[in-house]
């Protein structure tokens, strides 16, 4: 692949997770974009299994280590970044997987609204038959269009960046295990950086099940604090207690569950009685780890 050629380069970090690599990859090999027009770097953060194996199985894909800090997805796209030859860099997971057209509706979207950066749709792969833990992570977790359009922050599972943006920027914070992502798109917006929502660019994502969820939302939960705007209105235990034991409210539950298939089943009512109440415990279970977990940031930082 010629140097001039390469105009976006697509960033992959990975870490114990063969098998969901191999199926991203695949989907990429099957982009509408032209493939003279992209590159694929892989960055393993310290894998034990067969992951490296399968990065250089496919033809043209580059292989990075990054070892100094590892469990860092943050730390391995730096790696990445550092070394890309494109004039735009489309970051995405290891565990997601694009349509086909999720390249060129984001480049689409960047040069039609002069964006120079770019928030993908994020949509979690629920079938039939439906379980709560699936539906709730989809509720909870990567709600790209809220978190653009709410927050004017967005997270690297799909986003699309012009490489000029890290020159301005600089890299993601080393080291960090999540939340260098929200942290880092909101400095962008906030020295005047356009940040826009595209929701034709597509990655679908397998949804986790409860026990992973729950540990997701832990170590999610426990940087937060460190990423508020203004933490000392977060940060009273008393507070924090106080909301981590209010309960979902039932309707709230429901409207946002039925919002999570129609955005991936295409249709709602679709939930069981049965069901809907899994998803209201699910959802108070999840409300109880993140409140644990914001009070232990709180202890230890005193």
């Amino acid at each position: 692949m010629k140097h001039e050629t390469v105009a976006v380069s697509v960033v992959i970090p990975v870490f114990n997770d063969a098998e969901a690599l191999e199926r991203c990859l695949r989907q990429l090999q099957m982009q509408t974009h032209d493939h003279r027009r992209f590159e694929v770097i892989v960055v393993d953060n310290g894998s034990t299994d067969h992951t490296r194996e399968v990065a250089t199985s496919f033809p043209g894909v580059k292989l990075l280590v990054e070892s100094t800090y590892r469990n860092s997805p943050y730390s391995a796209r730096n790696r990445a970044i550092e070394i890309a030859r494109g004039a735009v860099i489309a970051l995405i997971d290891a565990n997601c997987y694009p349509d086909p057209e999720w390249l060129s509706e984001a480049v689409s979207a960047m040069e039609g609204e002069s964006a120079d950066l770019v928030a993908g749709n994020v949509l979690f792969d629920i079938t039939e038959p439906f379980r709560a833990a699936h539906i709730v992570d989809g509720m909870t977790n990567i709600r790209m269009r809220e978190s653009v359009e709410k927050k004017s922050v967005a997270k690297t599972a799909n986003l699309i960046v012009k490489k000029d943006v890290f020159n301005q920027l600089g890299l993601f914070p080393e080291g960090l295990r999540s939340g260098g992502d929200v942290r880092w798109t909101g400095e962008a917006v906030s020295i005047g950086l356009k940040l826009v929502f595209a929701e034709n660019a597509v990655v679908r994502k397998a949804p986790r099940d409860w026990a992973e969820l729950l540990k997701k939302q832990w170590r999610v939960a426990r940087g937060q604090p460190a990423i508020w705007k203004e933490p000392e209105k977060h940060l009273r235990v008393s507070e924090l207690l106080g909301k981590m034991l209010i309960p979902p409210r039932i309707r709230t539950t429901k409207r946002k569950a039925e919002n999570v298939l129609l955005e991936t089943v295409g249709r709602t009512g679709l939930l069981t009685i049965p069901l809907l109440l899994k998803i209201w415990f699910l959802r108070l279970a999840v409300q109880i780890v993140m409140g644990f977990a914001h009070i232990v940031f709180v202890l230890k930082q005193r």
